[in-house]
């Protein structure tokens, strides 16, 4: 009985953090960005979009641009077309972390442009619960 209670308690000690962890991932998704009308499309290969996701239990944003140094802005577009958070972006490959404070539940567009070049997409924002923590 007790090698049986040992195996259970191992089991739930390899387990309960594998799950924790797979929570703490599952409020991060990718956030789809297109082009806006392109001047000077090449081909679909050679075009550089950012990488963005959003961390809906820590209401962040990650950004990743590999273009090389440029002077691009992110926004966060509220469905009114209000702008609620904006940014300079760090390109060349850097990883780029937007707390966004204070925004509540509802669908939002990130925009990330320069004088040249315009990149959008959505994201679908709500409150991220964890028994009864609301994030």
């Amino acid at each position: 009985m007790k090698k049986f209670v040992f195996i259970i308690s191992f089991a739930f000690a390899i387990i309960l953090p594998s799950v924790n962890s797979f929570a703490q991932v599952s409020s991060q998704e990718e956030v789809e960005l297109r082009q806006e009308d392109p001047t000077n499309p090449g081909p679909r290969s050679l075009v550089q979009i950012p990488s963005v996701w959003i961390d809906k239990s820590l209401c962040q944003l990650s950004v990743r641009f590999e273009k090389p140094l440029s002077n691009f802005t992110l926004s966060v577009i509220d469905s009114n077309g209000s702008i609620v958070y904006q940014s300079l972006l760090i390109t060349n490959g850097t990883l780029n972390y937007y707390s966004i404070p204070l925004i509540n539940t509802g669908i939002y567009t990130v925009v990330i442009r320069d004088e040249d070049e315009v990149y959008f997409g959505e994201f679908d924002y709500y409150r991220v619960t964890h028994g009864n923590k609301h994030f």
